[in-house]
Protein backbone atom coordinates (compact mmCIF):
# COMPACT_ATOMS: atom_id res chain seq x y z
CA UNK A 1 0.00 0.00 0.00
CA UNK A 2 1.42 3.38 -0.90
CA UNK A 3 1.43 6.59 1.06
CA UNK A 4 -0.57 9.52 -0.32
CA UNK A 5 1.55 12.20 1.36
CA UNK A 6 4.88 13.76 0.52
CA UNK A 7 7.68 15.52 2.37
CA UNK A 8 6.10 18.77 1.18
CA UNK A 9 2.82 17.84 2.85
CA UNK A 10 4.70 16.98 6.04
CA UNK A 11 6.58 20.29 5.98
CA UNK A 12 3.37 22.25 5.27
CA UNK A 13 1.65 20.49 8.18
CA UNK A 14 4.56 21.29 10.52
CA UNK A 15 4.32 24.94 9.48
CA UNK A 16 0.73 25.03 10.82
CA UNK A 17 1.72 23.71 14.25
CA UNK A 18 2.86 25.88 17.17
CA UNK A 19 6.66 25.91 17.00
CA UNK A 20 6.96 25.29 20.75
CA UNK A 21 4.39 22.47 20.69
CA UNK A 22 5.91 19.27 22.01
CA UNK A 23 5.69 15.64 21.01
CA UNK A 24 7.34 12.50 22.34
CA UNK A 25 9.09 10.25 19.83
CA UNK A 26 8.65 7.16 21.99
CA UNK A 27 4.90 7.71 22.43
CA UNK A 28 3.83 4.91 20.13
CA UNK A 29 0.30 4.10 19.06
CA UNK A 30 -0.12 7.30 17.11
CA UNK A 31 0.81 10.17 19.40
CA UNK A 32 4.39 10.62 18.21
CA UNK A 33 5.16 13.24 15.55
CA UNK A 34 4.61 11.00 12.53
CA UNK A 35 1.54 9.49 14.18
CA UNK A 36 0.02 12.94 14.58
CA UNK A 37 0.76 13.71 10.94
CA UNK A 38 -0.79 10.41 9.87
CA UNK A 39 -3.94 11.25 11.83
CA UNK A 40 -4.08 14.66 10.18
CA UNK A 41 -4.25 13.03 6.73
CA UNK A 42 -6.86 10.48 7.79
CA UNK A 43 -4.50 7.53 8.24
CA UNK A 44 -4.85 5.10 11.12
CA UNK A 45 -1.65 4.40 13.03
CA UNK A 46 -0.09 0.95 12.92
CA UNK A 47 3.58 0.03 13.04
CA UNK A 48 3.65 -1.16 9.40
CA UNK A 49 1.95 2.06 8.18
CA UNK A 50 4.18 4.18 10.42
CA UNK A 51 7.23 2.56 8.84
CA UNK A 52 5.86 3.21 5.35
CA UNK A 53 5.25 6.87 6.20
CA UNK A 54 8.72 7.33 7.67
CA UNK A 55 10.32 5.76 4.62
CA UNK A 56 8.18 7.41 1.95
CA UNK A 57 7.50 10.85 3.46
CA UNK A 58 10.86 11.61 5.08
CA UNK A 59 13.09 9.12 3.30
CA UNK A 60 13.78 7.11 6.44
CA UNK A 61 15.45 10.10 8.10
CA UNK A 62 14.30 9.29 11.63
CA UNK A 63 16.61 11.95 13.08
CA UNK A 64 13.85 14.40 12.10
CA UNK A 65 11.55 12.62 14.53
CA UNK A 66 13.80 11.50 17.38
CA UNK A 67 16.24 14.40 17.81
CA UNK A 68 16.01 17.16 20.41
CA UNK A 69 14.22 19.42 20.78
CA UNK A 70 11.13 17.32 20.27
CA UNK A 71 9.01 20.28 19.24
CA UNK A 72 7.22 20.99 16.00
CA UNK A 73 9.60 23.89 15.39
CA UNK A 74 12.62 21.66 15.99
CA UNK A 75 11.30 19.06 13.56
CA UNK A 76 10.57 21.77 10.98
CA UNK A 77 14.13 23.06 11.29
CA UNK A 78 15.47 19.54 10.69
CA UNK A 79 13.22 19.14 7.63
CA UNK A 80 14.57 22.42 6.26
CA UNK A 81 18.18 21.26 6.79
CA UNK A 82 17.43 18.23 4.60
CA UNK A 83 15.99 20.49 1.90
CA UNK A 84 19.20 22.52 1.87
CA UNK A 85 21.47 19.45 1.72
Amino acid sequence: MSVNSTKYDFKAWLETKPSDGKYTFTDSCGHCLMGQFMTSVGESWSMPRYTEYVNEVIGGNTFILNSEPQTFGGALARVRVLEDA
